[in-house]
């Protein structure tokens, strides 16, 4: 009874060690597995990464805005004074350097005629020294001295003179006088509004667009526009402008120029539509905005290739909050990393993963 325990016990402890000796055979090829799949990765750095490909964009839209002074501007006083005469009223059309209204400066005034008395017995000094030197009555340094005084003074009265010129208040362009702050006898200091000036015979739409709308707008495009306030008149345009940036509401200012104020019926603050595009969808290669690690203007991207990142540089435009359109510089199918670029340089090893 006792032979039997023991050669059960014995065929137990060699079963288990049969069991340990193949559990540490497994084991060491599972390690060794993982440190040739560690050694093949080494130095690879994780990004996640996704196809390039097309999203449908509508083109065809209308969008509305108020029409506005291509040239406006709030002409201010630069010195102090009392106005003595105002020579323009609103609504009266001005030329440009036209004298619109006129200050008494009696500071400016005092001090123009002093320069202009120095400058005089500067040049008498001068006249006279020439005179002298030439009979050893005066030294070549005091006629140098005497010609250094006088630059001195004609630039003193130089300045003076322009200051005393900011005294009559001029016209900076063409335009129309669209408001007028000031009265004959009024005091004023620096900084004192005047009159508005706005050139209303180029006249310009600004119309907001959302971000997706944006491939459908040139610089330069031609439109046409229609006045809300007129019965709906046409009136032909030229895109302008196209912000780069938009604002608060995530809407982009898109400006146009319109060649025909309809014999002077169409008015800054009236309102308009444009319409944009000619065809109805287009196909636009879209990539997520966090694609891009830097600035949008100098747009960069890196490229997935055989397991390295290159760096390729772009061209986009705005399309939303979240995904940037692809106008140069990739085409559908290409492989981008959207995720862990932080890490990367140009011509790095990358692992791509979910």
């Amino acid at each position: 009874m006792k032979i039997k325990t023991n050669i059960k016990t014995i065929i137990i402890i060699a079963v288990a060690l049969t069991a340990v000796t193949l559990r540490l055979i497994s084991n060491k090829n599972s390690f060794e597995h993982e440190q040739k799949l560690v050694s093949e990765s080494a130095g690879a750095i994780p990004v996640i990464t996704q196809r390039v490909g097309y999203k449908i964009v509508n083109e065809n839209f209308v969008a509305d805005g108020s029409f506005s002074a291509e040239k406006e501007v709030s002409i201010s006083s630069e010195v102090t004074g009392k106005v003595i005469a105002v020579k323009a009223e609103t609504g009266n059309k001005v030329r440009s350097g036209q004298v619109l209204a006129i200050l008494d400066h009696p500071v400016l005034s005092t001090q123009l005629q002093q320069a202009k008395t120095t400058l005089q017995k500067r040049m008498k000094d001068l006249i006279r020294n020439e005179a002298l030197v030439k009979t050893d009555g005066a030294t070549e340094q005091q006629v140098e001295e005497s010609e250094l005084a006088v630059t001195d003074a004609r630039t003193a009265l130089e300045n003076i003179q322009n200051e005393y010129n900011n005294a009559y208040i001029k016209a900076p362009f063409d335009g129309t006088i669209t408001k007028r702050y000031i009265e004959k006898g009024s005091y004023l200091s620096p900084g004192s509004q005047l009159f508005d000036l706005n050139e209303i015979s180029r006249l310009k739409l600004v119309v907001k667009v959302t971000g997706d709308r944006i491939p459908s707008i040139q610089k330069g495009q031609s439109v046409s526009v229609t006045v809300d306030n007129l019965r709906d008149k046409m009136v032909n345009g030229t895109v302008s402008a196209i912000n780069d940036k938009a604002g608060l509401s995530k809407l982009y200012d898109i400006e146009i120029t319109v060649e025909s104020t309809l014999n002077g019926q169409l008015k800054p603050g009236m309102f308009g539509k444009v319409t944009f595009g000619g065809k109805e969808q287009s196909k636009s290669l879209i990539i997520p905005r966090t694609a891009i690690p830097g600035s949008i203007k100098d747009a960069e991207v890196y490229i997935i290739q055989g397991g390295s990142a290159i760096l390729r540089k772009i061209e986009v435009v705005p399309f939303d909050e979240k995904e940037i359109i692809v106008t140069k510089g990739l085409k559908a199918g290409d492989v981008i990393a959207i995720s862990g670029q932080i890490n990367l340089t140009n011509g790095a090893k990358v692992k791509s993963i979910k």
